[in-house]
């Protein structure tokens, strides 16, 4: 990842899965918490940040359709994937890399590596 942050830039990854038949909450939940190692982030001079994961799994690929996020979520509101993906939020504890606080342009402090 660090290695294509750093030739690509945020804009131009894509994040995708094999699996089109089910709902890959935990898959997700997983890429949004992941970090770089500090050394990683240091050599390639990168950070992975929320806004990076973000464009990585979706913002990217909707910019390159021409979709409008935030209306195709209020046309899609309500449905059974809309629902499941509330369940799953609902169920699990708030979304945060262990020992670090996420910032919208980075990572604030280190620990526990």
């Amino acid at each position: 990842m660090a290695n294509l942050l750093f030739w690509l830039g945020p804009d131009r990854i894509i994040g995708g899965t094999d699996f089109p038949i089910w709902c890959p909450h935990w898959l997700l939940d997983r890429f949004m918490t992941f970090e770089l190692p500090g050394d990683i982030e240091e050599e390639y001079g990168v950070t992975l940040t929320m806004e990076t994961n973000q464009k990585v799994v979706g913002e990217n690929i909707a910019r390159l359709y021409g979709i409008d996020i935030e209306a195709k979520k209020q046309q899609l509101a309500g449905d059974e994937f809309d629902v499941s993906h509330q369940e799953f939020a609902n169920s699990v504890p708030a979304r945060t890399r262990p020992g670090r606080a996420r910032t919208e342009t980075g990572v604030a402090g280190t620990a526990g590596r």
